[in-house]
């Protein structure tokens, strides 16, 4: 049976050509006109396309590129070729994610976070060589690479930019410029830099705030976790206590009422109250881990406790009487008259990160007792959880 050939890809069922916007002299129209026809140009091409299709090494489809373009002027190729070869000249941003704490340990100083940064740069300014200016996509695609070895400064640097070419920010790229700072704290920092970074942070993120309440960008559940652990480095604790409030709803002062602020919002907006007015973003399992680590790193042992307690066992039917302390003319001059159910306790579950945080937290302040107590809940916990899965198993019943 013959073997059947792949299809053509319609990226390069266009020949090469002039672009139209440009006006050059008739010599070198010439010039350029009779590339074509030369067989190194050619070969240099299909090598160019065989590497493009077919390798998945990113220096060969690299090569192959810097190559092609030495032989010609790179406004030959239209945009969709540069906007390719920008998501092949470089290995998977897992990859990279994997290896990012090597680097920062082992290159010199002064060298970029990201090894082929300079890829990009030189693909970006061959995009708009064409005439064509790179899509958002094509900015999304290089923050999720500086995201996944932690360089916020690359981040803001692209950020600037595609908010100078004219783009609209989206709840992905702030997201993706959160990421890259975040990360960077997972990552090795020497104790001579932590300073710098987190001065150099704090004014990143406030810049990044600005900018979403400039444009009423809303947060995602994904940006606010993000932002959150961005706060918890930084110590900021007015910044992570307000996000609390206006994002989880929950006052970290008085874990079990809801935020007079968020009350005082909806009795100020009438058109808003009840079921219409914006509810919190769900609490989950990562932001408590976050606020657990926050309360522990501030020293402040009953705050870290009432919060686990509330926030991991909400009171029963604690939503009906979650405004009644709130109800008092004389200490607000307002009938406290919103409905119930247009705030329900925030709370999630706890996991062994939850209590590993707890548990190192409480002996480093020094109280035996809570960590005895503490101790138990989490064996209880995971022979529970041991006990589940293993019936599951047993029973062939999906996880």
């Amino acid at each position: 049976m013959p073997r059947r050939s792949l299809p053509r890809p319609k990226l390069f069922n266009i020949a090469p050509r002039r672009p139209r916007r440009l006006s050059r002299p008739s010599s070198t129209v010439s010039a350029i006109l009779d590339v074509p026809s030369d067989p190194v140009w050619h070969a240099k091409l299909n090598q160019f396309k065989r590497s493009l299709i077919y390798s998945t090494n990113p220096s060969q489809v690299w090569t192959n590129y810097v190559s092609l373009l030495n032989l010609s002027a790179f406004d030959l190729l239209p945009a969709e070729i540069h906007q390719h070869v920008l998501r092949r000249c470089t290995p998977p941003a897992t990859e990279l994610r994997a290896t990012a704490a090597h680097r920062l340990l082992t290159v010199k100083a002064g060298a970029p976070p990201h090894s082929y940064e300079g890829r990009f740069q030189t693909i970006i300014r061959n995009i708009r060589a064409t005439g064509v200016e790179p899509a958002l996509d094509d900015y999304h695609f290089i923050l999720s690479h500086f995201a996944a070895v932690g360089h916020p400064v690359g981040s803001m640097q692209v950020f600037h930019e595609l908010v100078y070419r004219g783009h609209s920010p989206e709840q992905k790229t702030y997201g993706l410029c959160l990421q890259a700072i975040a990360h960077r704290f997972t990552l090795p920092i020497f104790k001579d830099n932590r300073l710098r970074l987190v001065e150099q942070t704090r004014r990143i993120f406030t810049e990044l705030m600005v900018d979403m309440r400039k444009r009423s960008i809303p947060f995602n559940s994904a940006n606010l976790d993000l932002s959150i652990r961005v706060l918890k480095e930084t110590l900021d604790q007015e910044g992570f206590e307000s996000l609390m409030k206006w994002g989880y709803g929950i006052d970290l002062a008085n874990p079990d009422r809801p935020p007079l602020e968020y009350v005082e919002a909806m009795k100020a907006i009438p058109d808003l109250q009840g079921e219409e007015f914006p509810s919190p973003l769900p609490f989950s399992t990562n932001a408590l881990n976050t606020t657990i680590d926050f309360l522990g790193r501030s020293g402040n042992i009953s705050r870290l406790v009432q919060a686990f307690e509330v926030l991991t066992q909400p009171l029963p039917k604690a939503n009906e009487h979650f405004f009644s302390s709130f109800d008092d003319d004389d200490d607000f001059g307002v009938a406290g008259d919103i409905s119930s159910s247009s705030f329900s306790p925030p709370h999630t579950v706890p996991n062994l990160t939850t209590y590993n945080l707890l548990l190192r937290h409480i002996c480093q302040i020094g109280h035996p007792t809570l960590a005895r107590h503490y101790l138990l809940q989490a064996i209880k916990l995971d022979r529970e959880t041991d006990r589940l899965i293993r019936a599951n198993l047993w029973g062939w019943t999906p996880l």
